[in-house]
């Protein structure tokens, strides 16, 4: 394949290789991201100077001291770290570092290399005013007998400033343009693929990558290198049997190019992706005239012949979650991968699946799954919190058309009816409002988004269903209740980490109102049977799990548990004498504090 940039670089070798000091620099320019770094650095590499060449990356640069800085670390790579980041501005403390006590600046620290090879780099990056870093760098040129690699895309506003114009044309005595090497980056972003099955995958399908990355009209290589590490990352999540399937990896690979590519160069974002649910924009997607631009997704679509957008292999939460949140989870992944054939298990997709899936099918399909539908909801039979969310959309569209006896705007309080039923019949599945995984924000299940969660009566049903779901859970755990009083014997320590939040976070029933499943008679008897230190251990943990309002809040359910605690201590404590008496009333004093933190007229 010819090399685009030979000119280039035959150009760059000229320059470096001139037996007389130039007095000019070179100035490499391109757009953002079309790989002008790895064409200046691999031509010189390949050149093998004899004497090498200084990389200095100007990128964030605030003052000369910062570039001062830049250039001390390329000239001397061992001293890094605090020593060398101080820079000129601060010399002494950098030839300390070196075990040398001096005044020198840094022009005379450098003195001894003068006339070598330096490139910098990031110029349009740099904080500081492009008029102070071309002066700075003339002094290079003009005094100190250097040849000068700038690079820089001036199609930044730098084009745009008149002293950089002016400046250019003082310093820069040759411009060359990099044009995109893309087969020779992609062989170079290969041998940064480490994990080697995935690597085998992006070298077998070399044909497909550059034709992807063609047709996205991106022109810029770091966005490619950035969507090849996406799906390697992905592809080590994958199931053997996923990976044994080659049509499978060709599917993902192409879902992941086509996606990181919009995503990375800001075309396509959540609310573009989240668009693939509507079934309309996929019918769109194969047509021409205005309706092909009727939607972020279907626009980025139009731009690859080489992928299908609308492959259902990745669930749109997925998407959104690997490519914009950076979060890769392989059960989600893998339970995605597992609806398509040939995972698929055998039998059609659950009633209410077919039905969130749209119009776009069979009559004789949507027809049976509408009555399988309708019998199970009046059975209740789903107790899933997210295919009860999606059952909001599906119910809406339903009662739009007429096909249940319930109206559009009613399908929120029915379905919170719903949710009630179940929860009577001890069917609805519990959530722990601890475990993140376990939310309801994953936007969707079983490969289907939901329609429509910016709808404020989904929001509602949404917030109501995660609240009776965290009473289910608190419920489950009342039955562990008496496990604490062992607890408290074994020791304080481990019943504290259990009862409170500490540092480490929340303990297993931090915001379970599982106390009020105890008799405080029975907490009471155990407390003062404990020795002196256990006691105020036990006291502060009750505390420490009470404070910061507790009792307003997630524990509201325990108030009783509490204003009952301290009226039997205060019976015991009339009973008693002595330390044994000073005791009780100081543990005591524990709960009278966060019986006083209860804000009365809040509900419990």
């Amino acid at each position: 394949m010819t090399d685009a940039n030979a000119g280039l670089k035959a150009a760059l070798v000229d320059y470096v290789r001139l037996e007389h000091a130039p007095h000019y620099a070179v100035l490499v320019t391109g757009p953002w991201g079309i790989g002008k770094t790895y064409v200046v650095r691999r031509c010189l590499d390949e050149a093998k100077l004899e004497n090498g060449y200084y990389y200095v990356s100007l990128f964030g640069a605030e003052t000369k001291s910062d570039i001062d800085a830049a250039i001390f670390k390329a000239v001397h790579p061992a001293m890094t770290g605090k020593a060398a980041r101080v820079g000129g501005a601060v010399l002494k403390s950098v030839l300390k570092f070196g075990g040398v006590e001096s005044d020198l600046s840094l022009e005379k620290i450098l003195d001894g290399i003068k006339g070598g090879l330096y490139v910098f780099d990031d110029l349009e990056r740099a904080e500081l005013s492009i008029g102070a870093i071309l002066g700075y760098i003339n002094e290079f040129v003009e005094h100190d007998d250097c040849r000068i690699v700038l690079i820089a895309n001036t199609d930044h506003k730098m084009d745009e400033d008149e002293v950089f114009r002016t400046q250019r044309e003082k310093l820069v005595g040759r411009t060359l343009k990099v044009q995109s090497a893309l087969a020779d980056a992609y062989n170079f972003f290969l041998t940064k693929i480490t994990d080697p099955d995935a690597r085998a995958v992006l070298e077998r399908s070399t044909e497909t990558v550059l034709g992807i990355y063609e047709g996205s009209q991106a022109e810029n290589l770091r966005v490619l290198q950035q969507s090849l590490w996406d799906f390697e990352r992905l592809y080590r999540l994958l199931a053997p049997e996923h990976k044994a399937e080659a049509d499978i990896v060709d599917r993902l690979l192409r879902l992941m190019l086509g996606f990181g590519i919009e995503t990375k160069m800001g075309r396509l974002g959540r609310e573009g992706i989240m668009q693939r649910s509507t079934r309309f924009a996929s019918m769109f997607s194969g047509l021409g005239g205005k309706d092909k631009a009727s939607s972020p997704i279907v626009e980025a679509d139009g731009r690859y012949a080489m992928v299908d957008l609308f492959d259902p292999l990745l669930s749109n939460e997925i998407l959104v979650a690997t490519l914009l949140d950076g979060v890769f989870d392989a059960k989600q992944v893998q339970a995605s991968i597992n609806l398509q054939p040939p995972f698929r298990k055998d039998g059609p997709p659950p009633a209410w699946q077919v039905l969130a899936f749209g119009a776009f099918q069979e009559d004789e399909v949507l027809s049976a799954a509408l009555e399988t539908h309708k019998s199970e909801f009046a059975g209740h039979a789903y107790d899933t919190p997210e295919i009860v969310l999606h059952l909001f959309s599906i119910r809406r569209r339903l009662a739009r058309l007429g096909l249940i006896d319930t109206m559009e705007d009613a399908v929120a309080d029915e379905l919170i009816a719903y949710v009630d039923a179940i929860q009577a019949k001890g069917e609805l599945a519990p959530i722990d409002p601890l475990d993140v995984s376990q939310r309801l924000d994953h936007g969707g299940t079983s490969g289907v988004v939901y329609s429509e969660p910016d709808h404020p009566d989904f929001r509602r049903l949404k917030s109501y269903l995660e609240g009776r779901c965290h009473e289910v859970f608190h419920a489950s755990l009342a039955g562990d209740a008496p496990q604490l009083l062992d607890l408290m014997e074994e020791g304080s320590d481990a019943y504290l980490k259990a009862i409170a939040h500490g540092s480490g976070g929340g303990g297993k029933f931090a915001d379970s109102p599982v106390f009020a499943a105890i008799r405080p008679a029975d907490w009471v008897d155990r407390f003062v049977a404990l020795d002196p230190r256990s006691q105020q251990g036990a006291a502060s943990a009750m505390f420490a799990r009470y404070r910061y309002g507790a009792l307003n809040m997630a524990l509201s359910g325990e108030r009783d548990f509490v204003r009952s605690v301290v009226a039997e201590l205060a019976a015991r404590e009339a009973e008693e004498s002595g330390f044994g008496k000073e005791r009780l009333t100081a543990c005591k004093r524990y709960f009278e504090l966060a019986q006083a933190t209860i804000e009365e007229g809040i509900p419990e």
